[in-house]
C-alpha cells in the first residue's frame, strides 16, 4: 500500500490541524512566515508537506518541493536539481494558469520567455529547452575546484524571488530532510553553509520556506541554539503520533480497502489491539493492517513483522540501525548500549546501563550523548534514559538482544 512512501494526501488522519495552519499562514500575504516541521522517522511529515502543496497549488502559489536527503549528491547536481525543480514548478504554474486562454503553440512561446526572463535575471545560470519542453539549467561551474559553490549557492536561491517578482505570486519552497544539506559544508565556499542559507532567509522577497526533518534533536539545536545562524528564523512545529482513535481510524482504512470479510465489530475490535501494539505511530499501523490475515491473530503477525527476515519492521530495523549507528561515533559499544535498553523494555538509569557494559558512568557519557545526538535514545530524566521508537526496540529485543 503506503510503506516505504509518503501516505497519498487524502489518506491524511489527524492532520487537519497543522495542515490548516500551514495553508493558512503561507498564503496571507500580509505575512512572511518561515516553518520548520520536526519529526522521527516516518511520522507522516512528507504527507503533510505534499498535503499542503497541493492545496496551496490550488489557491495560485507556486510551490517547490525538494527532497534534500534523496537528492543530496555534490555541489553542482544538488544546485542543479534545485534549480531544475524551481523552474518546472513556475512552468506548471505557467500551464495552469494560462491552458485556457492560449493555444498549445502560444503557451510552449509563452512558457520559454518567460523562463528565459527569469533566467536571464539570475548571475550564473542558465537554461537549454530541449524540443519535448524539457528544462535543463546551465551554471557557470567553470572548473570543480575554482566553481565558487557560495556565489551560486545564493543564486540559485534568488531564482525563487525572481520567480514570485516575475509572476507577482507567492514561491514556497519546501526543503524536506533539511538537516542534509550541512553535508555540503565540506566543499570550498560552502563551509559556513547555514549563513548562506540564513542569507537568503534575510534577503527574501515573496517567498516563503518550510524546512522539515527527521533528525530532531539535530535540528533543535540548529533552530533553538542562540549561537546558530538560523536560531529563530523558524516557526516550529513538531508532528507526533496520532491520537488513539485516529490510529484506529487509519488502522480500519486500510483493512475496509483490503474488502476483508469481517464485521465492523470484528474491524473495530482489531483496530484496538493493533494501537495496542505499535501505539499510534501511522507507520507501523499502515504496516501492522496491511500484513493482518484475518485468520491470524494480530499479536502473531506483529510477531512476524518483526522477527521474520523478510518482515518489514525487521528490514527497516535493521536499515535504522545501519544508518543511524554508521553516522555516530562510538563502534560496536553503541549497538550494546540499545540491545540492553531494549532488552529492559522501559527507561533505565545511565548507571545501570554502564553496570552492564562494563564502563564507567563518566566513559559512557560521550556514548549516551551519541546516541541522543541521532535520535537513537532520549533522556526521561535526569541519568535516565529509553530508546526513542518503542516497536524499534521490541524488534530488537525479539532478534539482536541475546547476541
Amino acid at each position: 500500500m503506503f510503506i516505504g512512501r509518503p501516505t497519498p494526501p487524502e489518506m491524511l488522519v489527524d492532520r487537519e490541524e497543522i495542515v490548516n495552519k500551514l495553508i493558512r499562514d503561507l498564503s496571507n500575504v500580509k505575512i512572511n512566515p518561515a516553518y520548520a516541521i520536526l519529526g522521527y522517522r516516518r511520522i507522516g511529515k512528507t504527507s503533510i508537506l505534499l498535503k499542503v502543496k497541493e492545496e496551496l497549488e490550488k489557491k495560485g502559489l507556486i510551490v517547490v518541493y525538494y527532497d534534500v536527503k534523496e537528492r543530496l549528491g555534490d555541489p553542482d547536481s544538488f544546485l542543479i536539481d534545485l534549480q531544475s525543480e524551481m523552474l518546472n514548478a513556475y512552468k506548471s504554474h505557467i500551464s495552469l494558469i494560462q491552458r485556457a486562454t492560449l493555444k498549445a503553440s502560444e503557451l510552449k512561446t509563452s512558457i520559454l520567455q518567460k523562463l528565459s526572463t527569469v533566467i536571464s535575471s539570475i548571475d550564473e545560470v542558465g537554461v537549454e529547452f530541449s524540443p519535448d519542453g524539457t528544462i535543463t539549467p546551465k551554471m557557470h561551474f567553470e572548473g570543480r575546484k575554482s566553481a565558487d559553490y557560495a556565489k551560486l549557492f545564493r543564486s540559485v536561491f534568488k531564482s525563487a524571488d525572481v520567480i514570485a517578482e516575475k509572476s507577482k505570486r507567492r514561491v514556497i519552497l519546501i526543503l524536506d530532510e533539511f538537516q542534509d544539506i550541512t553535508k555540503l559544508n565540506q566543499y570550498k565556499g560552502l563551509k559556513n553553509i547555514l549563513e548562506l542559507y540564513r542569507g537568503t532567509l534575510q534577503r527574501r522577497g515573496n517567498v516563503c520556506h518550510i524546512i522539515s526533518g527527521s533528525r530532531v534533536h539535530m535540528l533543535r539545536s540548529v533552530l533553538e541554539e542562540h549561537k546558530s545562524p538560523l536560531f529563530q528564523h523558524f516557526i516550529s512545529e513538531f508532528v507526533g503520533q496520532l491520537k488513539n482513535n485516529d490510529a484506529m481510524k487509519l488502522f480500519k482504512i486500510v483493512i475496509e480497502q483490503r474488502d476483508l470479510d469481517l464485521d465492523k465489530g470484528s474491524i473495530e475490535k482489531a483496530a484496538g489491539e493493533a494501537v495496542s501494539l505499535v501505539g499510534s505511530h501511522p507507520y507501523y499501523i499502515i504496516m501492522l493492517a496491511q500484513a493482518w490475515d484475518e485468520r491470524t491473530s494480530l499479536d502473531k503477525t506483529f510477531d512476524h513483522l518483526i522477527s521474520a527476515p523478510t518482515g518489514p519492521i525487521y528490514l527497516y530495523t535493521s536499515y535504522v540501525l545501519a544508518e543511524d549507528l554508521g553516522e555516530a561515533k562510538g563502534g560496536p559499544l553503541l549497538k550494546k548500549i540499545i540491545q540492553i535498553m531494549a532488552l529492559a523494555g522501559k527507561p533505565m538509569e545511565a548507571s545501570e546501563i554502564a553496570r552492564r557494559v562494563g564502563k564507567s558512568q563518566n566513559y559512557l557519557e560521550f556514548y549516551l550523548q551519541e546516541l541522543i545526538k541521532y535520535d537513537a535514545i532520549r533522556k526521561v530524566q535526569r541519568g535516565v534514559y529509553e530508546l526513542v521508537d518503542s516497536v524499534v526496540s521490541a524488534c530488537i529485543a525479539r532478534n539482536y538482544g541475546q547476541h
